[in-house]
């Protein structure tokens, strides 16, 4: 008798559905992508490929902090940017590549 209901026991849990705590708007967010120890720029990306991948036009974080600056310290920066291309200017996976130096590059 004991048996029977054990394996009763046992089929009600595997029969129970499983839910999902959060949905994947959830789960993918800034904040929650931060809790989970995800670098900020990791966090900037997955947004970034969201508002890519359903037509919004998205600006990172570095980019406002950036385009807030006055003219002559975003001068100052693509000058920075045109002698080290490795210097961050929220521009990663945004702007169109150039095969060759211009005056817009400063």
């Amino acid at each position: 008798m004991k048996s029977k209901f054990l394996v009763i026991g046992m089929l009600a849990i595997l029969a129970a559905p499983a839910y999902a705590v959060i949905s994947i708007e959830q789960a993918s967010s800034m904040d929650e992508l931060k809790t989970q120890g995800y670098s900020t720029l990791t966090a900037d990306s997955v947004q970034s490929s969201k508002a890519r991948a359903t037509g919004v036009e998205y600006k990172s974080s570095v980019r406002e902090r950036y385009d807030s600056s006055p003219a002559i310290v975003r001068w100052i920066r693509n000058a920075f940017i045109y002698l080290d291309p490795a210097y961050d200017d929220g521009k990663s996976m945004h702007h169109d590549i150039k095969y060759g130096p211009s005056f817009e590059d400063l």
